[in-house]
């Protein structure tokens, strides 16, 4: 079910022009949010996203990869709690935005995404960018900003209701 939820700390998170505006967010699969970023970039339109940035993230390698550190093969456990208890518990948290502009498909199912960090050079490639692996967008990738052709009916009249 597709829902409208008002941002909870709207006071901090709006445009700052002139005391900035409420920002109205619609909760989508997350299948449905990598179609739309996929649509986007195919058609040479970047897009903006929110993810925790510290969360297996090599930057000596620039890569953001579920799996860049093996911390539970090391300790012999389970470290992650699936996203929403994840969020719930504050073990994820959104820190960081950049731009994705690229993807890799493989078999016709996209394995990686290329990302324009939004630091510049600082801390990754010589180009500033990042590669994801699908997987961490699944686990990290909380938000994205599209142009709306790119939702569906539903998603748009989601967002006309009120929350």
């Amino acid at each position: 079910m597709t829902s409208v939820i008002r941002c909870t700390f709207c006071e901090y998170n709006t445009n700052m022009y002139k005391e900035g505006v409420e920002t109205d967010y619609v909760n989508v699969p997350i299948e449905l949010m990598k179609k739309a970023t996929r649509d986007s970039i195919t058609k040479k339109e970047p897009v903006w996203f929110s993810c925790d940035f510290v969360q297996q993230n090599s930057h000596k390698n620039s890569l953001l990869y579920d799996n860049v550190f093996n911390f539970e093969e090391v300790l012999n456990t389970s470290l992650f709690l699936d996203k929403r208890q994840a969020l719930l518990y504050k073990q994820v948290e959104v820190n960081h935005a950049m731009l994705m502009i690229g993807y890799h498909k493989q078999k016709n199912k996209i394995t990686k995404w290329l990302v324009e960090n939004s630091h510049g050079k600082q801390g990754s490639n010589e180009k500033g960018e990042y590669y994801m692996n699908d997987k961490w967008f699944d686990k990290f990738v909380f938000e994205i900003v599209i142009h709306s052709k790119y939702v569906d009916n539903k998603v748009k009249k989601a967002l006309k209701t009120k929350p």
